[in-house]
C-alpha cells in the first residue's frame, strides 16, 4: 500500500499539479499567430483599472466605420479563428498595442501617426493593399482623444490594419490585456494586411 502511495506521490501528485495549473491558466493564455504583433503565447486577463499607452490589448474593431467594413469584406479582420472571445459580426478581437489614451493628440499624415507630436515608427498609412486595391483610412489631421477611447496602433508590421484606418476604440470594446511570455520574431505572412 505504501509503495503505491509513494509512486503516486512520486509522479501522480506532480502530474495532478500540472493538470490543475493548465486547467486554471488555459483560459488566460492566447496564441497569437497574426503578423501585427510578435507570434507566440500571451497571458490575457480582463483589464481592471486604467489602460495605459504601451499596453497590449485584445479589442473589438468598431464595425461602424467604412474602413472596418471594407476590412471585413477583404478579410483583413479575422473571422475564422479559435477562441471563445468574439466581437459583433462574429469577428475575432484584434491584438494591438495602445498608442494613444484620453487626452493625447493623434496626428495622422501620410508619413505616419504621431502621438503628442512624436512620430511612431513604421506607421505610414498604406494607400493600397498587396492586391493593389485602395485602402480607406481615417481623414488626415489631428484628433484629440476623448474620454474612454483609445487608439490602437501597431508599428511591429507596417501593414497592420489598426486605428489609422478605423479610428479609436471605445473602452467597452477592450476585452483583455495581453502580456507576451513566449514569442518569436518571425512570421510567414508579414507581407499581408492584417488587423489582429
Amino acid at each position: 500500500m505504501s509503495s503505491a502511495r509513494n509512486r503516486f506521490l512520486g509522479w501522480g501528485a506532480p502530474l495532478l499539479a500540472v493538470i490543475i495549473f493548465v486547467a486554471w491558466t488555459a483560459p488566460h493564455i492566447m496564441y497569437n499567430f497574426t503578423p501585427s504583433m510578435p507570434v507566440g503565447f500571451y497571458w490575457i486577463w480582463r483589464p481592471h483599472g486604467s489602460i495605459k499607452a504601451g499596453d497590449v490589448v485584445l479589442a473589438c474593431v468598431p464595425l461602424d466605420t467604412p474602413a472596418a467594413r471594407e476590412g471585413l469584406r477583404r478579410h483583413y479582420l479575422p473571422t475564422q479563428q479559435f477562441g471563445a472571445l468574439r466581437c459583433p459580426g462574429d469577428v475575432y478581437p484584434v491584438v494591438k498595442p495602445v498608442a494613444a489614451v484620453p487626452g493625447d493628440t493623434v496626428t495622422l499624415s501620410l508619413a505616419g501617426v504621431a502621438v503628442d507630436h512624436r512620430l511612431l515608427p513604421n506607421t505610414a498609412i498604406i494607400q493600397a493593399d498587396p492586391q493593389d486595391r485602395p485602402v480607406r483610412h481615417m481623414p488626415l489631421g489631428a484628433y484629440r482623444v476623448p474620454a474612454s477611447t483609445f487608439w490602437l496602433i501597431s508599428g511591429f508590421n507596417r501593414l497592420s490594419f489598426d486605428s489609422r484606418y478605423w479610428g479609436p476604440v471605445p473602452r467597452a470594446d477592450i476585452l483583455r490585456l495581453a502580456v507576451p511570455f513566449l514569442t518569436f520574431p518571425w512570421h510567414p505572412s508579414k507581407g499581408a494586411i492584417h488587423a489582429d
